[in-house]
């Protein structure tokens, strides 16, 4: 047995939900939101733990511990997005929703709980492949503090990492 289902969409009905739509979505400013390390901080010179410069920039040896070139990969953003994809997702929304209804701060306001976040999960050390013993060692040697934790000795790593709004420091 067949079963026919005919349906007459009103016109009228479509238009006056595109034009709710489009009224809706005038509320709501896009936004460009970054984590990471930008430009301004990427292109300098990476530092030894002694303070003097590397001839690599900053950038390159981050993407070498993200990527695991020639080091243990040491994810810190790929793993930390990736494993909160979720609950970034939900607050994006919410935040996006709060500014539509009138809360001109909520995604500034979203963005740093992210940001800082996501430094104290890269300061923790935890969630980052350990450090061969020979470099705890150099650390140690140098004095830096937390010489066993991963891409915060010398604080040229954690404070590289910047979030952006629209273009502008948080």
């Amino acid at each position: 047995m067949a079963i026919t289902v005919r349906a007459r969409v009103d016109p009228m009905a479509i238009l006056a939900a595109k034009q709710a739509l489009e009224a809706a979505a005038k509320g709501v400013t896009p936004h460009e939101a970054t984590l990471g390390v930008h430009e301004e901080d990427g292109t300098k010179p990476k530092r030894w733990y002694s303070g003097a410069e590397v001839s690599e920039t900053l950038a390159e040896i981050m993407a070498m511990h993200e990527y695991g070139v020639n080091v243990p990969e040491r994810s810190f953003i790929r793993t930390y997005f990736d494993t909160h994809a979720a609950a970034l997702a939900i607050g994006m929304f919410q935040a996006m929703r709060e500014e539509a209804d009138g809360d001109k701060d909520a995604v500034r306001r979203w963005l740093d709980g992210v940001y800082l976040a996501w430094k104290d999960w890269i300061a923790s050390g935890n969630n980052l492949s350990p450090l061969a013993p020979i470099t705890v060692l150099h650390k140690t040697q140098f004095g830096l503090p937390h010489p066993d934790v991963p891409l915060v000795a010398t604080e040229q790593f954690i404070d590289a990492f910047k979030a952006k709004l629209d273009g502008r420091p948080l």
